[in-house]
């Protein structure tokens, strides 16, 4: 399955190093999330991506910087049915655009007039080739 583009935080440097967005893996201050009012439980449904860019965008939007620590460990459990993942590949793709479109309403307003279109149209440009290489 096709998956989005994703930060690569490797060994290439050594040093914490600001970056322009955090992950799923984050620290954040107590206060900035209270702040903020956390994580949008409500807005994002199925299999949950985008929480965690929304805040990350909102923080960001805030004045909040983030930081990279490359010598930090991060463990993640690993799990058949939950979080992100769905066992049911339609409903993946479904949940993944819905949440997608519900970001960019959330965080860019009007500008999402644009993206929503460009955003689907890669989708199905993704999903035709992947069933164009399938058959």
């Amino acid at each position: 399955m096709d998956r989005e583009v994703y930060n690569n935080y490797t060994e290439d440097f050594q040093e914490v190093q600001e970056t322009v967005t955090g992950h799923a893996c984050c620290l954040y201050d107590g206060n900035a999330l209270k702040k903020l009012k956390g994580y949008e439980e409500k807005a994002y449904k199925g299999t949950y991506s985008r929480e965690e860019t929304d805040l990350n965008f909102r923080l960001g939007k805030a004045g909040y910087k983030f930081f990279f620590q490359p010598k930090a460990v991060a463990e993640h459990r690993k799990i058949k049915t939950g979080g992100s993942r769905q066992s049911n590949e339609i409903k993946f793709y479904y949940y993944h655009v819905r949440n997608h479109i519900v970001f960019l309403i959330r965080i860019f307003g009007i500008r999402a007039i644009y993206m929503v279109p460009c955003f689907v149209a890669n989708i199905g440009a993704r999903l035709l080739k992947r069933l164009l290489h399938t058959n």
